[in-house]
């Protein structure tokens, strides 16, 4: 019957093996990744439909995995060793495609709303590209007309003013399209590549255009206008360069964003410095205008305009360069902070893996002090890695007093994560060490049991074997029925410590491997082999001995009878 168990295990150890086998290779040939939203909902729609194929599979290996563990510890070490080569194939390659399903799926999710994203963002930034590249193709500078010259000056700020304001959708368009590069195939990714370039290429020739367009703008104006126009043009570009900087986007956490960040700062520092030559030029017309003061309604005016004119110099001079040094502090925290984040979460999740990967507590008090010798490598690892997830969390905590509000959230988010897989290493450290504890007392006790049986038997054996051949006669029969009464009564207390040391054994090899169960079943069966015997012998003894009272009663009494007939 068990040979026949034996069969019927391993023949559905093979149909699952081939099964798992088949959708392993359809994984592996399966099609890459488009980054095309329609091609991933079909792409995923398949990939789940697998996933439940799977799922359902696995619970059959579960069940199969339980019944070989169970049938493993009734068989011969060779016939476990047959069976436990095949029941790990199965573990280790349903636990392989059930993992690469799920790495699939997630990929597939992931991309589906990024690819939507994408294409939408594009989408949404083409026309107004198209529309935004004809209007500014149509800005023309005018030569000696400073009304034309003011209105171009209007259309160019409103013009730069739309472009700041689409800076959000560009950014949203390389996010995504960046994160998009991740999941896709490479030959897919370079099409995706292709959009962004052209996009952002795009975006930022325009930009530059109207950039260049204002400066010939404010040249022309210089060239043309009176002192007064030329003071009142100095003034609205300086608002403008305080409306910009006051409607910059806070300061970024990531790296490549902060750097456009300080791009664009530097940039306003550009203008400001093509600008100081006039604004000098406009301040010592306005000295003279002062000095000569001829008309003191309008050197009052001019001596106010003047005033307006260095607070804002000052005030914009001072804004850049505080905000240059934000983002420079902001760029060395965030590299250093991702850096190190990326560094720590994947030495965490190495440890979260050593800690999963280790085999059950052995029952052997040699073989758990060398699982606990193992486990204290990791707490070196885990020690070490201390310092590293503090200096991290440091780090994503000046970060956020550095970056804006928008990206709080996510650097917060981070954060957590990371405590959270630091939580989930040290209680896995601690769950293990606690086990191994547990462990190496179950086991230390049952090995002190089992010895102090085997020092037992050793004893009531010998004693046993000295009792000697039944007597011939009453009194000396009598005697040995005491004897064996007397040895009986220091024999049955151990019944308890035989029922203690097959209860403690059946927990022990519940809790490991086959391989492990071997090496207290031979030894248990040997004991409860022995005590058994010890037991027969007993009672077969006192059958003997009660026979033999028997017998001799029965013999005083016919001579007695024999005796009284004589005489």
């Amino acid at each position: 019957m068990s040979k026949q168990k034996n069969v019927e295990v391993i023949g559905d150890i093979d149909e699952l093996l081939d099964w798992f086998r088949g959708v392993q290779q359809q994984v592996q040939e399966a099609e890459p990744l488009y980054p095309n939203p329609n091609s991933l909902k079909a792409l995923l729609k398949e990939q789940k439909v697998m996933n439940e194929d799977v799922t359902g599979q696995k619970n059959r290996v579960r069940s199969i995995l339980e019944t070989a563990k169970k049938l493993m510890r009734e068989m011969s070490t060779v016939d476990v060793t047959l069976i436990k080569q095949k029941v790990d194939e199965l573990r280790d390659l349903s636990n392989s495609v059930t993992a690469t399903c799920l790495e699939r799926k997630s990929a597939l999710e992931q991309a589906l709303p990024l690819a939507e994203h994408f294409f939408e963002t594009h989408s949404d930034l083409a026309p107004w590209l198209d529309e935004t590249e004809a209007k500014a193709e149509m800005l023309e500078i005018p030569t000696l007309n400073v009304a034309q010259i003011t209105r171009q000056q209007d259309k160019t700020q409103m013009l730069l003013q739309t472009i700041n304001d689409y800076k959000p959708v560009v950014d949203k368009l390389n996010k995504t399209g960046s994160a998009l590069l991740k999941v896709c195939s490479e030959e897919e990714g370079g099409k995706i590549e292709e959009i962004m370039d052209f996009d952002n290429s795009r975006y930022n020739n325009l930009r530059e255009l109207l950039r260049t367009t204002g400066d010939k703008l404010e040249e022309a104006l210089q060239a043309t206008s009176k002192f007064t126009d030329k003071l009142d043009g100095m003034l609205q570009a300086l608002h403008g360069s305080i409306e910009q900087m006051d409607t910059a986007d806070p300061v970024s956490s990531h790296p490549q964003r902060i750097k456009e960040q300080m791009m664009d700062n530097k940039n306003v520092l550009d203008v400001l410095t093509k600008r100081s030559t006039a604004l000098e030029a406009v301040k010592k017309a306005a000295d003279d205008v002062i000095k000569a003061g001829t008309d003191q309604p309008a050197v009052e005016d001019i001596r106010q305009k003047l005033d307006r004119l260095n607070d804002l110099w000052e005030k914009i001079q001072k804004s850049t360069k505080n905000r240059g040094r934000n983002l420079e502090d902001a760029l060395t925290i965030a590299e250093k902070f991702w850096n190190e984040l990326n560094a720590v979460m994947k030495a965490l999740k190495e440890l979260q893996e050593n800690l999963n990967s280790q085999e059950p507590p052995a029952i052997e008090p040699s073989a758990i002090q060398e699982q606990q010798d193992a486990l204290q490598e990791i707490k070196q690892e885990i020690d070490q890695t201390r310092p590293e997830v503090d200096q991290c969390r440091q780090a994503g905590q000046d970060l956020m007093q550095l970056c804006g509000e928008p990206d709080k959230p996510e650097v917060k988010k981070h954060i957590e994560d990371l405590d959270s897989a630091w939580e989930n290493v040290t209680t896995l450290y601690a769950k293990r060490e606690q086990n191994l504890v547990d462990a190496m007392e179950k086991a230390m006790s049952f090995h002190f049991t089992l010895q102090s049986l085997l020092e037992f038997l050793d004893s009531a054996e010998e004693q046993f074997a000295s009792l000697g051949p039944v007597g011939s006669d009453i009194e000396s029969v009598k005697a040995q029925i005491k004897q064996l009464e007397e040895f009986k009564k220091e024999v049955d207390p151990h019944m308890v410590e035989v029922e203690g040391l097959n209860r403690q054994a059946q927990d022990l090899m519940q809790r490991t491997s086959p391989d492990q169960a071997l090496s207290i079943r031979e030894p248990l069966a040997e004991i409860n082999r022995r005590w058994d015997e010890l037991l027969k012998g007993i009672v077969e003894r006192q059958q003997s001995l009660e026979n033999a009272i028997l017998k001799l009663g029965q013999f005083q009494l016919a001579l007695d009878e024999l005796i009284s007939w004589i005489t």
